[in-house]
C-alpha cells in the first residue's frame, strides 16, 4: 500500500513562508507501507578459568523477509579471550603493586537489513487521487499528461545484509591501588555490502528505477585510551579521568559515475 501525509500552519511566524502561496506547508511526504518479518537464532558459550583465563563465543543465523528466499540468511559469529596475567602466581610474587593487569581481544561480524523490503520484486505504485497539490503519479505521451501507476523498479533478487567485521584488542592496567589506571584498544570496523545505487545505468526514458545493491565499502580503525587517577585523603574521595581516541575513515568503495578528467576525479571522488 502506498501513503501520503502533510502537515500545514505549523509555525507560528509567517513571514517564514511570505509569499508562498499554497499555505505553511510544514512536510509532505509520501511513502509506502509495507510489513516485514525477523527470525533469529542465537547463542552464546563461555569459559571461565580461575578467574584468570575467559573465553566467548557466540552466534546469531538472522532471516529477514525483506530479501529473496536464497539471500535471506546470515550467519553471524563472534569471538573474544582474555587473559588476567595479574592473577598469575609469579607476576603476583614480582610485581605485587599492580592490581590489574589484563590482556583481551575480539573479533565478530554482524548484519544489517535496513534496505527497503521487498526490492527482489517488481511491483508498482498506485493512488486514487494526486496530493494537495494535484501531483500525481504518470506519464507524458504526445504532449498530454496521463495519470497511472508507476513502476517501482527493476528488482534485484541478490540484495541481501550487509555486514560488519569489527576486531578489537586491548589491554587494563591498575596500580597502586587505583592511584594508576589505563585502558588501551586499538580497534576496526570493515563494512562490506553497503547498500547504493550505480550512477548513471540507464536511461530515464526507460521508465524504471535502478535497484539498490551492496556494492559500497568503508574502513573505520583507530585508538582509545583512558586514564585514570582515584585517590582518598582523610574522609575525601576524588578521581580524576581523561579519555583520548583517534579514530580515521577510508571508504574502499564508494559508487560514483567515471569523471572526465584527473582534477574532477580529485575534486568530487570520496575514495
Amino acid at each position: 500500500d502506498t501513503f501520503e501525509a502533510s502537515r500545514n500552519l505549523i509555525f507560528q511566524y509567517p513571514y517564514l513562508f511570505a509569499g508562498f502561496s499554497e499555505d505553511q506547508i510544514g512536510s509532505m511526504n509520501p511513502d509506502e507501507l509495507y510489513e516485514y518479518t525477523n527470525l533469529a537464532l542465537a547463542g552464546r558459550l563461555k569459559y571461565d578459568y580461575a578467574d584468570k583465563y575467559f573465553a566467548e563465543f557466540l552466534f546469531r543465523n538472522d532471516g529477514s523477509s525483506k530479501f529473496s528466499q536464497r539471500k535471506r540468511w546470515g550467519f553471524f559469529p563472534g569471538i573474544s579471550g582474555a587473559w588476567r596475567i595479574s592473577e598469575e602466581n609469579f607476576f603476583k610474587n614480582a610485581l605485587p603493586f599492580i592490581q590489574q593487569l589484563k590482556l583481551r581481544a575480539s573479533y565478530g561480524v554482524t548484519g544489517d537489513d535496513s534496505a527497503v523490503a521487498y526490492q527482489y520484486l517488481t511491483g508498482y505504485i498506485y493512488r486514487s487521487g494526486g496530493d494537495r497539490r494535484n501531483f500525481t503519479d504518470g506519464y507524458v505521451f504526445g504532449g498530454n499528461f496521463y495519470g497511472s501507476t508507476v513502476n517501482t523498479g527493476i528488482p534485484n533478487p541478490d540484495l541481501t545484509w550487509f555486514t560488519a567485521k569489527t576486531f578489537d584488542i586491548g589491554i587494563d592496567f591498575s596500580a597502586w591501588n587505583g592511584l594508576l589506571g589505563v585502558t588501551v584498544d586499538y580497534f576496526s570496523r570493515k563494512r562490506d555490502g553497503l547498500l547504493a545505487k550505480r550512477d548513471g545505468g540507464i536511461p530515464t526514458v526507460v521508465g524504471a528505477a535502478l535497484p539498490e545493491e551492496n556494492i559500497n565499502s568503508d574502513l573505520t580503525y583507530g585508538t582509545d585510551m583512558e586514564i585514570s587517577h582515584r585517590n582518598r585523603i582523610s574522609d575525601f574521595n576524588y578521581g580524576l579521568k581523561g579519555i583520548f581516541s583517534i579514530t580515521r575513515i577510508k571508504r574502499s568503495h564508494v559508487e560514483s559515475s567515471p569523471y572526465g578528467n584527473s582534477w574532477s576525479n580529485w575534486k568530487g571522488n570520496q575514495n
